[in-house]
């Protein structure tokens, strides 16, 4: 890249976001947005390049220095608590996983906007989805046109489609005490439990399926918020979850993200299995569509790979053959094999 300092440097904002602080810069200094600012130092311009770089410190910082804003970037900027891309972060004093955080300026609350119009840190954590000053759940798309935020728009304030100001857009009232509660526990949560606890926020959201609203995301935090103080409505919500689903697969199938998620988790699907009475539902055709690591067949049979192997040598689990990559097997498979054996595999077992 080839360094070009920007006529116009603003000061950073208290608790603003990298993208946010990048678009405002990229307005001051006239124009059309970020990736025509990017392409005069050589930047590659595509969405999935700069929303990289707004989440690593290193590639960000090496934009700025080359925009001459470095020092005030510094400010912005998300520090990990790590040395790889894959590190956690740290923010609202917690240390967080990537895999809870958003992209960049694709959440906003309108109300915070109308008092000052700039990007807050705080809306990349998925978990939180509220605003806790304005008791309301974030946007994350046009209340308008529909269409979701993006980093392509021109105007941080205004939708990159149809033109509307995020700050005309009427926020969606919610109570925001659980929220309040989560983020004070987790502050306070030894780093075991911590991580127990954002595991089983990523398990919830694998079990659920696609999906990265707010109003989503904000249901996952308040079931997290019951695993952490142990309450068993968070054990019922997901067991009724199960007995709904127009599903043959064995319960245990279900369970996945949470028998692999970590041992707690591990243990609280268990609690799960155990409020559920036998199910007896016909396969369905997507059903077939979904297949199982080795790792996650053990986790939902309950024994250790060297007992996998065996009962794979032996023909009692026919597992598919062939490929380059590791195979894997159909869950139908492994439901029917749990079905003809309800007690949990105990031939040749040694524990996990």
């Amino acid at each position: 890249m080839s360094g070009r300092a920007l006529p116009v440097t603003l000061k950073a904002r208290p608790g603003e976001s990298a993208g946010g602080y990048l678009l405002r810069t990229a307005e001051a200094n006239g124009h059309v947005n970020v990736y025509q600012m990017l392409s005069g130092i050589g930047f590659r311009s595509h969405r999935l390049a700069l929303a990289a770089t707004l989440s690593d410190p290193m590639r960000y910082m090496a934009v700025a220095k080359e925009l001459g804003i470095e020092s005030e970037a510094q400010k912005v900027v998300l520090p990990r608590a790590g040395s790889t891309w894959a590190s956690p972060v740290k923010l609202m004093d917690m240390i967080v996983p990537q895999a809870m955080l958003q992209n960049d300026l694709e959440c906003f609350c309108p109300r915070c906007l109308e008092e000052e119009p700039y990007w807050r840190k705080q809306w990349l954590l998925r978990p939180l989805a509220v605003c806790v000053e304005h008791e309301c759940l974030l946007i994350n798309e046009c209340s308008v046109c529909s269409k979701p935020l993006n980093l392509a728009r021109g105007r941080l304030t205004l939708c990159g489609t149809c033109g509307t100001p995020f700050q005309s857009m009427a926020e969606d009232p919610i109570n925001v005490n659980l929220i309040q509660d989560f983020v004070t526990l987790m502050k306070r949560a030894s780093d075991a439990a911590r991580s127990d606890a954002w595991s089983f926020w990523r398990a919830h959201e694998q079990f659920e399926g696609p999906g990265n609203t707010p109003a989503q995301n904000f249901r996952r935090t308040c079931l997290t918020l019951e695993f952490m103080v142990g309450g068993g409505r968070a054990v019922r919500h997901i067991a009724s979850e199960i007995m709904h689903r127009s599903s043959g697969l064995h319960p245990r199938i279900h369970l996945v993200p949470f028998l692999t998620a970590s041992p707690s988790c591990a243990g609280w699907a268990e609690e799960v299995i155990s409020l559920l009475p036998p199910l007896d539902y016909p396969l369905c055709g997507k059903d077939g569509r979904i297949t199982l690591s080795k790792t996650e067949a053990c986790s939902v049979l309950g024994i250790s790979q060297v007992v996998l192997e065996t009962l794979i040598r032996k023909g009692t689990i026919k597992w598919p053959l062939g490929g380059r990559r590791q195979q894997h097997i159909a869950a139908t498979e492994i439901s029917e094999y749990l079905r003809s054996r309800p007690e949990r595999v105990n031939e040749f077992e040694t524990p996990c």
